[in-house]
């Protein structure tokens, strides 16, 4: 599946909609100010999961999370690599995972689970934000 966003939003942490080639809204992506370095991700108006950078973590680590807090997984970023059960690679403001790819504004998910897809997609703004 092919979704489209607007990569300004995504930098910036400004409401960023993630929509299909019909520009119906799947997901949209809204920072949390009130904890710091979350990201809450919605489908319809029901919170699907969360990202979250832990500031704890001696490397640059972001948490997916549901949304009762409990961890689905991780992405570390360790000696240039971005390490989730399976290695990530990042392309300039997108990345690389298995079949799926996101740039310039466009998330292909290729045969990977699409909201496995939107969560790396917002940790991996987050976790560039920890130098």
């Amino acid at each position: 599946m092919v979704i489209y966003y607007d990569e300004d939003h995504l930098r910036n942490r400004q409401e960023t909609f993630l929509r299909d080639e019909k520009g119906t809204v799947l997901y949209r992506g809204i920072y949390d100010f009130s904890y710091k370095y979350r990201t809450r991700i919605f489908r319809d108006l029901i919170e699907a999961a969360y990202v979250e950078l832990d500031i704890t973590s001696e490397y640059p680590r972001v948490l997916f999370c549901d949304p009762d807090g409990k961890k689905i997984r991780e992405l570390i970023r360790k000696d240039g690599l971005y390490l989730d059960e399976i290695p990530v690679e990042k392309n300039g403001s997108g990345f690389s995972y298995m079949s799926a790819s996101a740039k310039d504004g466009i998330l292909d998910t290729g045969e990977e689970d699409i909201l496995t897809c939107v969560l790396l997609l917002f940790a991996m703004i987050e976790i560039e934000r920890k130098k």
